[in-house]
């Protein structure tokens, strides 16, 4: 069996919800919060990294493990998986925010979001399906 981790950093709820039903999905994952712990990632075969987004930028937590682990990353299966009301900002915010050796190495998954400042009440705006399909083309579940 694969040793995944699902690492995570969520402002307003949404790529909690995200990172959880990830972590749902795949066996013996493990489910980290970077606000809480930045994890050594060494012992991963994958790891899935979610981030929320704000006015084109991935929140500092993600942003500092993407960089402390750019390398590492490189030689792992690697998913970044975004929560985000305006998709049409992902293009922008991966470019203005992840280390250059990864740019080409990720797969990002849009997990869909809510518009900011908008209380989370349910999951409808999950792209459970979209989530699902790229978990299983990289054979995590």
């Amino acid at each position: 069996m694969k040793k995944v981790a699902v690492v995570y950093s969520s402002k307003s709820g949404t790529t909690k919800i995200c990172a959880e039903y990830i972590a749902a999905q795949i066996v013996g994952s493990q489910l980290i919060n970077l606000n809480e712990v930045i994890p050594d990632i060494s012992a991963y075969d994958a790891v899935l990294i979610g981030s929320g987004i704000r006015m084109a930028k991935m929140y500092k937590p993600v942003k500092k493990f993407l960089a402390k682990n750019s390398q590492l990353l490189n030689s792992k299966k690697t998913i970044l998986f975004l929560s985000n009301f305006y998709p049409e900002t992902i293009d922008k915010t991966l470019e203005k925010n992840l280390p250059k050796n990864l740019v080409d190495q990720l797969d990002v998954v849009e997990c869909g979001g809510l518009a900011p400042f908008t209380k989370v009440t349910d999951c409808a705006w999950l792209k459970s399906e979209e989530i699902d399909a790229s978990l299983a083309k990289h054979g995590l579940i």
